[in-house]
């Protein structure tokens, strides 16, 4: 293994510690919202229900702390990474230091092992301004097409949950409006009750923060595609500032996105693969 995969396999698995802490934060705060919801069907009496609800917002915040915090070590990482990739320029020691100690030698392992000799970039081109912006070009097309498939589901899940809170209101008001239940007054302000919690339901997950998230970061990483895709016709005149340049406002875009979960990426790899090496073969034949 090179040194350049040494660090990519750090910087991997330390992107896999954010998405598992990010994982955990998103799987408390649906435990919380589950029940808040159903809590008042199955357990109306209980009296730990507010005690377990505060437990559990708290805790998944606390993961979602630690994610924020593992997420922006991984991207300083992964920073230092890509210039050191494109540039040669050497990866500080305590950067060095910090992304080795961010997951244990056997996540690593693991990492290096599913890997094998794959390489991160596939830019064949020497040190320097080009191979910095072929990198940062296939790079910001992965983050890009990644990140707007997110956009659009968060909002997907969003709309869903509204939809299904409209739904219930909707089919048990019926019976409410053909009086044909004991007690209509009773039976109004549950339905209020348990729409309002469906529809509390589908904004306190963060779904619409996400979305709004994953959306700025897909538009953020395809302008800066296609500005490495200006760059590299540049050819002779392309200088290592535009590179800089380039890779700098990239990783700005990187920087407020939220963590995309590996399950997203284990979907949609071959996919993203096929079509990346479409785009490269027909850029080369339109080229030649």
């Amino acid at each position: 293994m090179t040194g350049n995969q040494r660090e990519q396999v750090k910087r991997i698995a330390a992107y896999h510690r954010a998405k598992q802490e990010f994982a955990w934060s998103l799987c408390l705060r649906g435990a919380a919202v589950v029940l808040g919801v159903l809590g008042t069907w199955l357990l109306p009496n209980f009296l730990y229900t507010p005690i377990i609800l505060v437990l559990l917002v708290v805790t998944a915040e606390y993961f979602s702390y630690l994610s924020d915090t593992t997420k922006g070590q991984a991207e300083q990482f992964a920073r230092a990474s890509d210039y050191h990739d494109s540039f040669g320029w050497a990866i500080k020691e305590p950067q060095r230091l910090a992304a080795a100690t961010l997951t244990s030698a056997r996540k690593k392992a693991e990492v290096a092992k599913k890997r094998g000799d794959t390489v991160y970039f596939e830019s064949t081109a020497p040190l320097g301004a080009l191979r910095a912006v072929q990198n940062t070009k296939q790079s910001a097309w992965y983050t890009a097409q990644q990140a707007a498939g997110l956009h659009r589901f968060m909002w997907f899940l969003v709309v869903v949950g509204l939809l299904s809170a409209a739904a219930y209101f909707l089919l048990f008001l019926t019976p409410l409006v053909r009086a044909t239940v004991p007690d209509p007054a009773a039976a109004l302000a549950g339905i209020v009750k348990t729409s309002s919690a469906l529809a509390t339901a589908a904004l306190s997950l963060g779904l619409v923060r996400l979305a709004i998230g994953y959306g700025r970061a897909s538009q953020g990483a395809t302008r800066a595609y296609e500005q490495a895709l200006d760059y590299e016709k540049r050819g002779d005149d392309l200088t290592e500032q535009d590179a800089v340049y380039l890779l700098a406002t990239y990783h700005l875009a990187r920087t407020s996105m939220p963590v995309i979960p590996e399950w997203w990426w284990n979907h949609h790899a071959k996919q993203l693969n096929t079509h990346w090496a479409q785009e490269v073969l027909e850029q080369s034949t339109g080229a030649s």
